[in-house]
């Protein structure tokens, strides 16, 4: 046996010993396939201490396992994965510039290395903000692969204007029966069910939970555990610090990620692509459970059969696990904007002056204001005039409720800031409408709080603003006049979405605005550095 350790001591040796003779060969290992561009020198250096590393650990595995398939695969899953970690922090170190990177998306990296296989790259966007890397080895006929996605936030909740909801209260959602077309960012729990879709990504630092037929996201981040059941389903990929437990008939229709435990231990729940379970695997109940492959860091319990019954793909026990890398899904403090002080704009605390059915000037509404507003004929529509500028509007302890079919839109190229202080709300009441003249266009209306305050949303009524009250309330229920209940994005405390409303994003351009602090706090909160978010072994 002594002399079986140093046979083999002694081959470990010579392997490494091999490796670092073959260092000088490789700045022509790695070059792409049609135009033969050779990447920097940069990526070769990551990728011989990666395959270093790699040697041992193959070489732990022959001592135990000795040779056959299974160390061949190994082989060429640690060569693959180490093309792809150099290229990945390559790309991290360099992301900053977009046209070097943007190089590579060019053509197919490639190379071979004596005793350790070949191996392909393949760098591309698969998104605005979204990297995958895709890498291939073959090792004595035995193949692998392993793929790694990088993110650059904001992807959720980093820039709060880029959500159609931003929540920024710790409790449950209260988003009920609704359809929300747009990224979704929750600060605590997120509860969807009674049908309810969201067709944006979502990023929730508490638990999910989703249930009913048709309930579904697209791309999901849960901080918390998420809970799938009665048709609940996500329709992308769904990473969770957490642990994951899918029953009945949920679908994850992309990869998952866990950082815990995977729960299936009954119904018919089907994950589409592959699972990466940092802890323990349950199954019982129907078959075929994963469609794609497992690797799972715990221990695995089958109700019945063998793990081949629920994951007809494969599975592979790991113990290199990487956690989920949750910092692009970090949200900076939320600044509060405050009204413009007397000296700062005295206008603004004048009483609003009317010119017939426009408002022209900057003022504030007070009771009188909101009553002659209401004493119009039904169904007027008061334009809100920008041709001569921005133009800035002040509710302090009022309640500017419309009655009567009023509508006030924004005309002109301008801004139109509304400042909320103290008791404030806006109601937009039955066959109301507030927004822009061109209804569903890029919001130019904000709507700032400072405090608790309110905007509610009745029945056959629609609003089309930026809304940025981050200690604030919105309150919808009710059918729309046209299509979209609410258009452009909003930023609030707590919110109840209820009777199957319909929400649409629609970006508002911040230069210029009181909001244009939110991108400098971001740049020092955050810098748009690419990131790994998730591993994958395809």
């Amino acid at each position: 046996m002594y002399r079986k350790l140093n046979h083999m001591n002694a081959e470990n040796k010579k392997r490494k010993g091999r490796a670092v003779i073959r260092f000088k060969r490789l700045r022509c290992l790695f070059v792409t396939g049609r135009s033969g561009y050779i990447m920097f020198w940069t990526v070769c250096v990551f990728l011989i201490t990666a395959l270093l590393s790699a040697i041992a650990v193959s070489a732990a595995l022959a001592s135990t396992q000795g040779a056959g398939m299974e160390y061949n695969t190994r082989q060429a899953y640690y060569t693959a994965k180490s093309a792809v970690s150099a290229t990945a922090s390559y790309i991290i170190a360099n992301s900053s510039d977009t046209a070097l990177i943007g190089s590579l998306m060019a053509a197919q990296g490639s190379g071979s290395i004596e005793n350790m296989g070949s191996y392909t790259v393949n760098v591309s966007y698969t998104g605005t903000d979204r990297i995958r890397i895709l890498g291939k080895a073959v090792y004595s006929g035995a193949e692998a692969a392993v793929s790694v996605n990088l993110i650059k936030p904001p992807l959720s909740g980093i820039l709060p204007t880029d959500n159609v909801v931003y929540l920024n209260g710790s409790a449950s959602s209260g988003i009920d029966q609704c359809t929300l077309n747009g990224d979704i960012y929750i600060e605590g729990d997120l509860t969807l069910s009674y049908g309810s879709a969201i067709s944006g990504f979502v990023a929730v630092k508490g638990t999910t939970v989703i249930s009913g037929a048709g309930n579904s996201t697209n791309g999901l981040f849960s901080s918390g555990s998420v809970y799938l059941d009665n048709g609940g389903a996500v329709n992308g990929e769904l990473l969770t610090k957490g642990d994951i437990k899918m029953l009945g008939t949920s679908v994850v229709t992309g990869d998952l990620t866990a950082d815990g435990s995977l729960d299936m231990s009954s119904g018919s729940s089907v994950i589409s692509g592959n699972a990466v379970i940092g802890g323990n695997a349950v199954f019982d109940g129907g078959g075929n459970r994963i469609g794609g492959t497992l690797e799972y860091g715990g221990s695995i319990i089958c109700g019945w059969g063998s793990i081949a019954s629920f994951v007809p793909g494969g599975a592979v026990h790991i113990t290199d696990y990487e956690m989920i890398d949750d910092s692009p899904y970090l949200s900076p403090p939320l600044p509060i904007i405050t009204a413009p002080l007397p000296e700062e704009m005295p206008e603004l605390y004048m009483q609003l002056t009317l010119d017939g059915y426009s408002i022209r000037s900057s003022g504030m509404i007070d009771s009188a204001a909101v009553s002659q507003l209401n004493s119009m004929p039904y169904g007027t529509t008061v334009g809100v005039d920008t041709s001569a500028g921005d133009i800035s509007l002040l509710l302090s302890d009022t309640l500017l409720s419309l009655s009567n079919g009023l509508n006030l839109e924004v005309e002109g190229p301008g801004n139109v800031f509304i400042y909320l202080t103290g008791t404030s709300a806006i109601y937009v009441n039955s066959n109301e409408y507030i927004g822009m003249q061109i209804r569903g266009t890029n919001p130019r209306l904000f709507i700032f709080g400072d405090g608790q305050q309110l905007i509610k949303l009745d029945n056959n009524s629609e609003l089309n603003a930026c809304v940025y009250m981050p200690e604030g309330e919105l309150a919808v229920s009710g059918s729309a006049l046209d299509t979209y209940k609410f258009v452009g994005s909003c930023t609030v405390k707590t919110a109840v979405i209820s009777n199957d409303v319909s929400f649409f994003y629609s970006s508002s351009s911040l230069e210029g605005t009181p909001l244009e602090i939110l991108v400098t706090g971001l740049e020092e909160f955050l810098p748009r550095l690419w990131r790994i978010v998730s591993w994958d072994n395809r």
